[in-house]
């Protein structure tokens, strides 16, 4: 008996022995680690290594500007008015002794002009703007040549819109001959006129020919072409435009001719309907007790 509790005490020394000298490894590999944490902080910076510094993605330049443009396809005054077309402003040429109703040349302005100008008339809401393609020379169908264009625009600023109200091609050369004062009508031949909110530009892809109002004396007259109109007048601030205001009417005559025709079928057939409804069936039969009747079939 005695033995077996002295075996019991020496087993239990020895665990508890070992246990501390386990506790003691574990707590020096803790210390070991720590001292090297410690030894890795206190390095000095030029004996770490430098991570690698990522380029920075370029920042993408911005397409708008707020500096004058003289075309051939944007034209800004640096204020007031802006127009962007495209390929250019087009020149029709007329021969006044000519009966045809067609032109007899087509002229791309593709140049820049010479510059662009606006200003104001009067209680700042009449705005005119000049765009000079002075000592500019362009070549047209055939043999046709036009040089010193001067085109000229007038605004008007109303509460909520803004509209052009006069257009004018006041000078150009063609060939040896001027042709002065030619002004057009602001309604083109498609029926567009150019007006829209504030804020906002004006667009239209194909907005017709602007015609002269009236033929001159002289040998030519001229006419004006907008091709991928956009335009925008009064406190424009860059090249950016506005929200868009579409050319053309608010209903076309495609869907007043859709309209039309919907409510025409819709008369029709409520008027058939009415008729079908009208008829009255029989509400009463032959008695089958009663005598019957009896339809002679002799002559």
């Amino acid at each position: 008996m005695k033995l077996t509790i002295l075996g019991l005490c020496a087993a239990f020394t020895v665990t508890i022995v070992l246990g501390d000298l386990s506790f003691v490894d574990v707590e020096s590999d803790l210390r070991w680690k720590n001292r090297n944490l410690l030894q890795e902080d206190d390095e000095s910076p030029e004996e770490r290594p430098e991570r690698p510094v990522e380029p920075k993605a370029p920042q993408p330049e911005s397409s708008f500007s707020n500096e004058p443009q003289k075309g051939p396809k944007v034209f800004y005054d640096g204020e007031n008015f802006l127009m962007k077309v495209s390929p250019g402003i087009e020149i029709y040429v007329f021969e006044n002794g000519n009966n045809k109703s067609s032109h007899v040349s087509k002229v791309i302005l593709d140049k820049p002009a010479a510059s662009v100008k606006g200003g104001f008339e009067s209680a700042m809401k009449n705005f005119d703007v000049t765009i000079d393609f002075k000592g500019q020379t362009f070549g047209g169908e055939g043999s046709i040549q036009l040089s010193s264009v001067i085109v000229k625009m007038s605004f008007v600023k109303k509460p909520k819109e803004f509209a052009m109200t006069r257009m004018e091609i006041s000078q150009a050369t063609i060939g040896s001959t001027n042709v002065m004062g030619n002004e057009l009508s602001v309604s083109s031949s498609n029926g567009y006129s150019v007006y829209a909110p504030l804020d906002s530009g004006f667009c239209c892809d194909y907005t017709g020919v602007f015609k002269p109002k009236k033929r001159g004396e002289g040998k030519y007259s001229l006419a004006l072409g907008l091709p991928g109109l956009k335009m925008q007048v009064f406190d424009v601030k860059s090249t950016k435009f506005g929200p868009s205001w579409y050319c053309g009417e608010l209903i076309s005559i495609g869907l007043w001719v859709g309209l039309l025709t919907t409510l025409g079928f819709a008369i029709v057939c409520y008027w058939g309907f009415g008729m079908l409804a009208s008829i009255q069936t029989m509400d009463r039969f032959d008695d089958p007790k009663g005598k019957p009747i009896h339809v002679p079939q002799t002559e």
